[in-house]
């Protein structure tokens, strides 16, 4: 008997956790809201610095610095856009000990994967940075939303951190506002409605039905897990994740994970040992085609029979 989860692991977005938001008004066409930074530390890391930051997220481009970010979801209408305005912000600065540490670049050992710190020397320039950056517009299920980052921490590549605590941001909203639709509630589309800031306008700008999936081979497998992504990045799969797979019997290294087109991505999980834990990354190739309507899927699977190890 073949088991598939309905419950989709619903990936959008989860290299950054939603940011320390607070709608101070809300209509269809303006948000005024608050940012006020998550607790932080800077601790030594060998000759390094780092910036330790649990609810925020992080670059993850090798060889850049290691430094957090935050991220919120504005909806939008059909044919709509967002601009945001940062109308004041409180700012401190401090002098680090030693370098931020790099990201690391993962490298696949004999026995394990390993972790190798190089400073791109280009990375650590000093360099203009924005405290809001404006992510291309998404579409989930026909639901629409902005992504906006926040980067509360300015670094000169050297010594010197500048840290915005908190800041007031407005932003307008365009398009058809008075677009009504019915909304569709199911667990991954409640789940991105309780992302998005404004979601009591969000919900009823739903402007197309959810998108068909093309093929998986189900045949070749008696456990399966529908992933939904829309975004490059690297996704960490926890135990919790995966609860409803038998992982007490499970070879971690028996995962497969699948496009729609059925092809076999080999070279997309990475496993690793942390304090005695097994955590699975997953690198999904993003691809945009009408089709899928933005949004790619994926299919991970135990294999009930041989299809090449990876």
């Amino acid at each position: 008997m073949k088991r598939f989860f309905p419950a989709v692991l619903f990936i959008l977005s989860l290299a950054f956790l939603n940011a320390d938001i607070t709608l101070l008004r809300s209509s269809e066409t303006e948000l005024l809201v608050e940012y006020t930074i998550e607790p932080f530390q800077i601790a030594a890391e060998g000759e390094f610095s780092r910036i330790i930051a649990e609810k925020m997220g992080h670059n993850i481009v090798p060889g850049t610095p290691s430094i957090p970010c935050s991220e919120f979801k504005v909806g939008i209408p059909p044919n709509g856009s967002v601009h945001c305005s940062v109308l004041s912000s409180n700012t401190t600065t401090t002098i680090l000990e030693s370098k931020l540490i790099p990201v690391p670049e993962i490298k696949n050992g004999e026995e394990a994967d390993y972790y190798l710190y190089n400073i791109s020397a280009e990375a650590y320039q000093p360099q203009r940075a924005d405290f809001v950056i404006q992510l291309p517009v998404t579409n989930f299920r026909g639901y629409h939303f902005v992504p906006i980052t926040l980067h509360p921490f300015v670094y000169d590549g050297n010594k010197t951190l500048t840290v915005t605590t908190k800041a007031t941001i407005k932003i307008n909203i365009s398009g058809q506002t008075n677009f009504r639709s019915s909304e569709e509630s199911d667990k991954a589309t409640d789940l991105l409605l309780a992302q998005i800031i404004n979601s009591q306008q969000a919900k009823n700008w739903r402007s197309n039905p959810r998108p068909v999936i093309n093929y998986a081979p189900f045949g070749a497998s008696n456990w399966w897990i529908r992933i939904e992504t829309n975004r490059d990045g690297i996704y960490r799969i926890n135990h919790s994740d995966l609860g409803s797979f038998p992982l007490t019997d499970i070879d971690p290294a028996s995962f497969r994970l699948f496009s729609t087109s059925g092809k076999v991505l080999s070279s997309n999980i990475i496993i690793t040992e942390q304090n005695s834990k097994k955590f699975l990354y997953l690198f999904p190739e993003k691809q945009t085609t009408v089709l899928t309507n933005r949004i790619t899927f994926y299919f991970m699977a135990v294999p009930g029979m041989d299809m090449g190890r990876i």
